[in-house]
């Protein structure tokens, strides 16, 4: 932790509201916008600009610094922004007065970024970061990316399919298509069925040039208009926008229940997250400095010297050395710095002894399935002598770390007088490799899944229990299940256990257990002969929450079914949360990951199971449709529903009846109903 902050300069802040001429007048641009939209000129140069002033009202508090997997929501936002290919510059517009507060938490290389105050409403925002660009050097043809800082799961493939719609049409836009059936209102009663065929959900990020944008934001304050996104500025100055697919997984987070989804999401695109073990060793480079102060004791490498005159000033107990240790492992581990970690500003680390942070940082490195391999510490300053102290220091830093003493190695050397950690204070660098676990490891928490789990004798390797875990006989019984199988107990924070698995819901408990065993559709098959009935298997296309994937794993395990289908990308990973909701069912089933879900439904047809699935737009009633014999129940997406692809493949669509003014059925909700329907049908020889 240094003691100053980078500084990254806030170019021209704009107020909440420029009524200066300029925003007054309209942009030149826009005349040749609205008299030759389709006359595109080459865009090579790429910007952005992030979104980022919203308060969060509907969530009742600032949603866009919610932690997920050690970065806020904006963060995320930002760094897939500068990832987009060519992007030079990217206005970041925050709120009023909060320009050092976004600052400190910039990414270490910001300087293509230009933090701009924003302005009351969504669309003076955008406006903001437009004259912030363009005050910036930004020419009128610039291809502009502008972004909403409450989506943090928009990636790459995503961002160039943007971008090269833009550059082909001028302006694009990314849309999903509108699943549910809806409704026109008066009243609270409902007036009418709106048609779906021409409607479609606007995702961000949406693209177009600079000089256009001004162009239209311009005319849209002229007009005294306030659009809701940037499509709707430009369409009204006649500017076609080109719709390019979204992705259901880029979800806005508007509501307390968008928070497991987009966790999920997130987890499983770290690569720490779920794939360290594929990724081999990692390096990582540390710095650090603080300067030489009177009268504070002097601490540094994770030793005491107590003979020193002066001492490292600091937010903690100012110990260089061992900050640049943390910076270089959590580089290493791909879990960010040691300001995310260990914020400057936040009174918890205030005075805090290094030591404790580092052992902390270690933990968080094992946590994501990593573990130091070696750290390499050079420390420059005048004073103190390091020769007499490095063995001590080199046998406190691998104590902290885990490590072998030979595994370590510090170095210390001056400046020969020069520079700051000549006379001023004292400088660290570090190198540190790491490397992860041999072993691919899953996460189970909750209770029940616990037990579940060592019930079933799946391979386990530790059971961390939360120290505030009061003793019960439910948990009395966990542990000695876990010593019964042989499984280590230890004893943690109820923070770290949160953080590891990704959810507040774990009851206390979270199981460490081996990578798990993925079956196919033919063992599916198998296992229903084996139990002496037609097979009856559960698909699952591109479910997006945890939550509804594991209460559908619940409810087929409690119907009997032979196995779960689902795809392997595009959809809600098996995370410790899935497994919580479905109470240790997942323990029970086969589960089959699958590269192209349409091919694995070519596969069941083949195998003789019918294809069934509910849609709101059917004719046939699930209550009356024959529902027996060997089959296959797809369930679509929360947002989207079924694919049209996958509606076609199936070989029967059923709807249930409703007498209610919703129109429609969760997709747990509508699973299960179809789920046990042919239980009953089975079990009483056919439909009604």
């Amino acid at each position: 932790m240094t003691e100053s902050r980078r500084r990254t300069s806030c170019r021209r802040p704009c107020g909440r509201e420029d009524r200066s001429p300029r925003a007054q007048r309209l942009h030149p641009v826009e005349a040749r916008a609205g008299a030759n939209a389709a006359d595109v000129r080459p865009m090579s140069d790429v910007a952005g600009v992030l979104v980022a002033a919203g308060r969060g009202s509907r969530m009742g508090g600032d949603k866009l610094w919610t932690e997920l997997w050690g970065r806020p929501i904006w963060r995320w936002s930002l760094d897939a922004l500068l990832a987009a290919p060519g992007l030079t510059r990217l206005a970041v517009v925050v709120p009023a007065g909060e320009v050092e507060r976004f600052r400190d938490r910039l990414p270490p290389a910001a300087e293509r970024c230009l933090l701009v105050e924003g302005g009351e409403t969504r669309s003076a925002s955008v406006h903001a970061g437009l004259l912030g660009l363009s005050d910036a050097g930004a020419s009128s043809d610039t291809l502009v990316l502008v972004h909403d800082a409450a989506r943090p799961a928009a990636d790459g493939r995503l961002i160039e399919a943007v971008l090269g719609a833009a550059r082909e049409t001028g302006a694009a836009i990314p849309v999903l298509s509108v699943a549910d059936t809806l409704k026109r209102l008066g009243d609270g009663l409902v007036e009418a069925t709106v048609s779906r065929d021409s409607l479609a959900a606007a995702q961000t990020p949406q693209a177009a040039s600079l000089g256009i944008l001004l162009a239209a934001f311009d005319a849209a304050r002229v007009r005294g208009g306030d659009p809701t996104d940037e499509a709707a500025a430009l369409t009204a100055i006649g500017v076609p926008v080109r719709a390019v697919a979204g992705d259901p997984a880029n979800r806005k987070l508007t509501e307390d229940g968008d928070l497991p989804v987009l966790r999920a999401v997130l987890r499983e695109r770290s690569v720490v997250a779920l794939d360290a073990p594929a990724v081999g060793g990692r390096a990582g480079i540390g710095f650090d400095a603080h300067r030489l102060e009177a009268g504070v004791p002097l601490r540094l490498g994770g030793l005491a010297f107590p003979d020193e005159p002066q001492g490292l000033a600091g937010h903690s107990d100012g110990d260089a050395a061992l900050h640049a240790v943390i910076d270089a492992l959590l580089g290493a581990a791909h879990l960010g710095d040691v300001g995310i970690h260990f914020a400057e500003g936040d009174e918890q680390w205030s005075g805090a002894d290094s030591s404790e942070l580092l052992r902390l940082a270690v933990e968080r490195i094992r946590d994501a399935r990593f573990r130091p391999r070696a750290v390499d510490l050079t420390i420059v300053g005048a004073r103190p002598a390091i020769a007499p102290t490095r063995e001590a220091m080199e046998r406190r830093i691998a104590e902290l770390t885990g490590l072998p003493a030979d595994s370590v190695s510090v170095k210390g050397t001056t400046s020969d007088g020069l520079g700051f950690a000549g006379t001023e204070g004292i400088a660290a660098y570090a190198l540190a490799s790491v490397e992860p676990f041999a072993d691919a490891t899953d996460w189970i928490g909750g209770r029940r899944p616990v037990a579940e789990a060592l019930a079933v004798g799946r391979p386990a390797h530790r059971l961390l229990v939360s120290s505030s875990a009061k003793p019960n006989p439910e948990l009395n019984a966990l542990l000695a299940g876990a010593r019964q199988a042989g499984v280590p107990v230890e004893t943690v924070s109820p923070d770290r256990l949160s953080r590891i698995a990704g959810f507040d819901g774990h009851q206390g408990v979270l199981l460490e257990v081996g990578e798990r065993r993925w079956s196919d559709l033919t063992e599916m098959v198998g296992r229903a002969a084996a139990r002496g009935h037609d097979p009856f298997v559960l698909v699952l296309e591109h479910l997006q929450d945890p939550t509804n994937l594991g209460t559908l794993l619940r409810s087929g395990e409690a119907a009997g079914i032979d196995g779960v289908v689902f795809p392997e990308r595009g959809a809600a990973p098996l995370t410790a949360a899935a497994v919580k909701a479905s109470a240790g069912a997942s323990e029970h089933l086969l589960l089959a990951r699958v590269e192209s879900l349409g091919a694995s439904l070519h596969e069941l047809k083949e195998l003789g199971l019918r294809l069934v699935a509910a849609d709101q737009d059917a004719r046939a009633s699930a209550w009356e449709a024959d529902l027996t014999g060997p089959m296959a129940i797809v369930v679509g997406s929360e947002g989207s529903g079924l694919s049209g692809a996958t509606k076609r493949r199936c070989d029967l669509l059923v709807q249930f009846p409703m007498a209610g003014r919703v129109a429609s059925l969760n997709a747990a909700t509508a699973g299960a109903l179809l789920l046990f329907e042919v239980v009953r049908q089975r079990s009483a020889g056919g439909a009604r």
